[in-house]
C-alpha cells in the first residue's frame, strides 16, 4: 500500500515513495499498550462504507530536496556532498608574448553534510475491539499509521529552508490580505509583489535559478487580489484552474498550511521562501518507513510499527531567499 493522502473520493493517492505496509508476524511478546475507544464504531446501526480520516497537511516537497543522497546499510549515517568552487574568468592568463607561461592559479573544495536520524511511529490494535467492530478498524487504523509520513517529512524539509539563514532576504509590512484602494493604489499588494521581485532578481544577478517557492494560503491571498484595470505586473502572477496561486515570474508557487500566516505573523517571521532546489536542500533515506507486527499473545493485541532512517539539512544557503515579516 502505498503511503498517500485521502481524497474527496475516499482514495489513496500515492505521496512520493511507495512503502513497505506488509505486516509480518512475530511471536515475541510485547507488554506496549495502548488501548483506544472505539465505541462510536460499535454496531448500533447501519454505517455506510465511507469512512472519513481527518484532513492533513500533504504538499510533497520531496520534490524540492536535492536527488541521489539515499543510502545503503553499511554506508554510514552521514551523506556528504563535495563542492568546488568555480575558476574565474580572470584566473585565464592573456598575452601575446612568445613562449610567455600561464600563470599558476587555484580554487577552493568544501563539502555539504546531511546527517539521517531514526524515526518511527506505533498503534496498538486489541483483537478484542476487532470482534466488535469489524476488520474495518485495524484497515483503517494502519492507513492512518501510514499516511502522517507524508505530513512529517514536508515539515523536516520546509523547517530546513525556513530556519536557514538565507542568502538573500527582502522585509515587507503584513495585514489581512484584503483589497484596499485601487489597483495602483492597493500597498500591500504592492509591497509584496516588489518584495519577491527583487529576491528573485538578487538570486538570478548571482546565477541562481530559483524555482520554487513556499507559502500559507493566506500570503498566496495576496497575489488574487487584482483588480480592474489590473496592474502593470499582473500578467506575470498565474493562477491554477482550481484558483490556486501557480507562479509569480516564472517560480512555481505551493501552498504549504504550515508556513507562517500573514494576518498573525510576527516581526521576522519567513512568510515566503524562495529556493533554487537543484541546491537549497537535501532530503536522505536509509530504510523507507516499512510496516512491522509484533503478536502479543499475552494481551490479545497486536504492535504494529513503522521505522525509517531519513535526514533532512539545508545545504547552499545561498540558493534560498526569505522574504520576512519587518
Amino acid at each position: 500500500m502505498p503511503i498517500g493522502y485521502i481524497n474527496l473520493r475516499g482514495k489513496i493517492t500515492p505521496y512520493e515513495q511507495t512503502f513497505n505496509f506488509d505486516s509480518p508476524a512475530d511471536d515475541d511478546p510485547s507488554d506496549t499498550d495502548c488501548n483506544v475507544d472505539v465505541s462510536s464504531w460499535s454496531p448500533a446501526d447501519v454505517y455506510v462504507n465511507a469512512i472519513w480520516h481527518t484532513m492533513f497537511e500533504s504538499v510533497n516537497l520531496l520534490k524540492l530536496a536535492v536527488p541521489g543522497l539515499n543510502v545503503n546499510a553499511g554506508d554510514g549515517m552521514s551523506v556528504q556532498i563535495r563542492a568546488i568552487t568555480r575558476s574565474s574568468k580572470d584566473d585565464i592568463t592573456t598575452t601575446a608574448t612568445p613562449c610567455d607561461c600561464i600563470s599558476c592559479t587555484s580554487t577552493s573544495f568544501n563539502t555539504y553534510t546531511l546527517t539521517i536520524s531514526q524515526h518511527g511511529i506505533s498503534r496498538e490494535i486489541c483483537d478484542y475491539d476487532i470482534w466488535d467492530v469489524g476488520e474495518r478498524y485495524r484497515t483503517e487504523y494502519l492507513k492512518d499509521l501510514g499516511q502522517v509520513w507524508a505530513e512529517f517529512f514536508d515539515w523536516q524539509i520546509y523547517n530546513e529552508l525556513n530556519t536557514a539563514t538565507p542568502g538573500y532576504s527582502e522585509s515587507i509590512a503584513t495585514s489581512d490580505p484584503v483589497v484596499a484602494g485601487s489597483c495602483c493604489t492597493d500597498a500591500g499588494l504592492t509591497a509584496v509583489y516588489y518584495a519577491v521581485d527583487n529576491l528573485i532578481t538578487r538570486m538570478r544577478a548571482n546565477y541562481y535559478k530559483p524555482d520554487y517557492m513556499i507559502m500559507h494560503p493566506r500570503m498566496a491571498a495576496y497575489f488574487r487580489r487584482m483588480q480592474t484595470p489590473s496592474p502593470i505586473f499582473g500578467d506575470a502572477i498565474e493562477l491554477g484552474k482550481n484558483g490556486a496561486l501557480k507562479s509569480i515570474l516564472g517560480v512555481e508557487v505551493i501552498e504549504y498550511n504550515a508556513a507562517p500566516d500573514p494576518s498573525s505573523s510576527a516581526s521576522g517571521e519567513e512568510l515566503i521562501v524562495v529556493i533554487d532546489s537543484r541546491r537549497a536542500v537535501g532530503a536522505a533515506f536509509g530504510k523507507k518507513p516499512k510496516m512491522e507486527s509484533d503478536r502479543n499473545i499475552d494481551c490479545n493485541s497486536t504492535t504494529y510499527a513503522m521505522w525509517c532512517f531519513f535526514g533532512a539539512a539545508e545545504l547552499d544557503t545561498n540558493a534560498i531567499g526569505h522574504v520576512v515579516v519587518a
